[in-house]
């Protein structure tokens, strides 16, 4: 059996936790197109949060992809910030529907799917428990991803600046870091074909 790369498991992973986050999105939406059809009028703050979600997973989505086709630091740093919003999304739902007073035990999912979810405590805590842990975790992959993909923030490698010889203008020090660089992203364009 072919072992795996540290960058295959990274995809693998992220794959894997990508496609929780897509299946909650559809549990989501199924949830929101009953709720809108219903007999039941929803209650706005539902919808309101539910659109929030799909909306957030579909920039993270967007940014993602945008961060593994260019490599492109900002886009690690809409992707996390789209997860965090997730999170916090997921959340704030999860709790406003715990204490929402409103529940009726025996009404059904196809006559007021919003009251049926509020009505059963344990759904959004079921939710909570399964989807802010994996959220972490994709905020953890994307950075231990892009740190080893070697893309940071700032265009200067401070450590060269500092380990450059005495005596050297600063264009000079610019032009040695800018040839390591070069070299670190050709060692990486290797690494990444071999």
């Amino acid at each position: 059996m072919a072992t795996l790369s540290r960058q295959q498991k990274y995809g693998l992973i992220f794959l894997v936790g990508w496609l929780a986050n897509l299946f909650l999105c559809c549990l989501v939406a199924f949830v929101l197109v009953r709720a809108l059809f219903a007999v039941a009028e929803p209650d706005h703050w539902v919808l309101v949060s539910f659109w929030t979600h799909i909306c957030l997973f579909l920039g993270f989505s967007i940014a993602f992809l945008v961060f593994l086709l260019f490599n492109n630091y900002t886009a690690v740093i809409f992707a996390t910030v789209f997860t965090v919003c997730q999170i916090l999304c997921v959340l704030i739902t999860s709790l406003t529907i715990i204490a929402d007073d409103d529940s009726n035990p025996s009404i059904g999912f196809s006559k007021d799917p919003i009251l049926w979810i509020k009505s059963r405590h344990w759904l959004p805590i079921l939710f909570s428990v399964i989807f802010i842990p994996l959220f972490a975790a994709q905020i953890f992959l994307i950075n231990r991803y892009a740190a080893h993909l070697g893309i940071n923030g700032g265009k200067r490698n401070t450590a060269a600046y500092s380990s450059a010889p005495t005596g050297q203008t600063g264009e000079e020090q610019l032009n040695i870091v800018q040839q390591q660089q070069q070299h670190e992203q050709l060692q990486h364009h290797d690494n990444l074909h071999d």
